[in-house]
């Protein structure tokens, strides 16, 4: 730990007065509720975060991604417009290049909400309420905080601080932050990721996505002869208890090149996360299908893992005496896993959160897949760091913590304001 500077210092306590427009820009990004699928009301959420950038004095390129696109990567979107916001403060084409990423699409509000209705944002005991508020519409604040203050410090600054709020996180990126990497190709030197890691953990790398719809087909017939049709739900149940007993019980033992040293690395699956089949009580059902969720880990490729798993139903089906040609295997996401490994980047921002924090970041996977594939794909670094509880995300009565989001915004600041501090060239 290097400690702090006096300009540092003052730097610091600068974000830390700032407290209520971080609470005020949480509260009107949750108030709109971007959620995805379909990708509601994003046109009105990137007014809300554009019109802040512009008051703090950033310049604002809005992208609008192609319909053709939208179609292709987001197929849920019932023809609901894409659009990515980047903002930035100094030349574009200025090095070095620190990039802040976050995305403004939100999972459907389901469950139980106690505290409050999910689109209104409530702070009570040092927590601000609402969907959105940890994953991860407080850290686009978080950000812009930070931004705030490296704006009012420019003249002390060279290279450039952009930032990007992006659609479509919640299902897969390909009409976010994978069409901004393609438009913009390597145009920043590290990138931070604002998912809600928690304060005292760094995102290096996660898990990747490996989804499947399975369906089984049966033959109808009416339900008092069922002797005439073969029952396709019961074959679908015969199917998930033989991998169940094999195949997600060998997953954690599997033996593998593990790219990470993380204990939790593992590969972990869920079987009929969404089940379909069926058309009336008293028919036989002819088809039903079953969702496949396999997390992947660094050092396992996508193909290789959807072969691994073709096998195992396979072998289940030739065992209870279901026709191969009776199954169906549609690949929903290939989300690749990622690893991040520039050394040098992660012990600078690690000493920003110790000299802000007092305390040693733990590297760590992420257990889910983020858009930090994208930037390390384009071969640049990055990292994810954030705020909120993630504990909380995709849960009723998400929170964030107040001054979580806050000490997020000078972790941020420090680190950019160092690297970019004309008296360290």
């Amino acid at each position: 730990m290097g400690g702090l500077s006096a300009a540092e210092e003052r730097l610091i306590m600068e974000v830390e007065g700032l407290e209520g427009l971080l609470v005020e820009m949480v509260k009107g990004f949750v108030a709109i509720p971007t959620v995805n699928p379909p990708g509601l009301n994003y046109v009105e959420m990137v007014d809300e975060i554009g019109s802040w950038c512009r008051r703090f004095g950033l310049g604002v390129e809005v992208i609008d991604v192609p319909s053709e696109v939208v179609a292709a990567r987001s197929p849920e979107s019932q023809n609901q417009p894409r659009k990515i916001l980047f903002a930035y403060l100094g030349d574009k084409g200025a090095k070095p290049h620190i990039h802040f990423n976050g995305h403004y699409d939100v999972v459907p509000a389901t469950g139980e909400w106690r505290v409050t209705e999910p689109f209104k944002p409530l702070v009570k005991d040092g927590r601000i309420y609402g969907r959105g508020a940890s994953d991860m519409k407080g850290s686009l604040a978080s950000m812009l905080v930070a931004l705030k203050v490296l704006a009012e410090r420019r003249g002390e600054l060279v290279g450039v601080v952009s930032f990007s709020a992006v659609p479509d996180e919640e299902i897969g990126g390909g009409a976010g932050a994978r069409y901004l990497v393609e438009q913009k190709g390597r145009f920043a030197d590290v990138c931070i990721i604002g998912e809600p890691s928690g304060l005292s953990s760094i995102w290096d790398s996660h898990k990747g996505q490996a989804w499947f719809e399975v369906t089984v087909r049966g033959k109808s017939a009416h339900a008092s002869t069922p002797w005439l049709g073969v029952n396709a739900f019961e074959r679908a149940c015969r199917l998930v208890v033989c991998l169940s007993e094999g195949y997600v019980k060998w997953l954690p033992t599997k033996s593998f090149n593990k790219l990470v040293p993380y204990e939790d690395a593992v590969p972990v699956v869920t079987l009929g996360g969404v089940v379909k089949g069926g058309g009336k009580l008293n028919i036989v059902p002819d088809t039903l299908s079953f969702t496949v969720d396999r997390r992947t880990v660094p050092g396992e490729t996508f193909e290789e893992v959807r072969a691994e798993f073709l096998d195992a139903l396979y072998r289940c089906a030739d065992s209870i005496g279901i026709p191969r040609e009776d199954l169906e295997v549609k690949t929903i996401l290939a989300g690749e896993p990622c690893v991040m490994r520039d050394e040098g980047f992660k012990r600078g921002f690690a000493e920003a959160v110790e000299d802000v924090l007092g305390l040693k970041p733990a590297f760590k996977i992420c257990q889910g897949g983020l858009d930090m594939r994208y930037f390390v794909s384009a071969n640049i670094p990055t990292l994810t760091y954030g705020g909120g509880e993630s504990s909380k995300a995709h849960a009723a009565d998400e929170y964030a913590n107040v001054l979580d989001l806050l000490s997020a915004a000078k972790v941020y600041a420090l680190y950019a304001y160092r690297r970019l501090n004309r008296a360290s060239f």
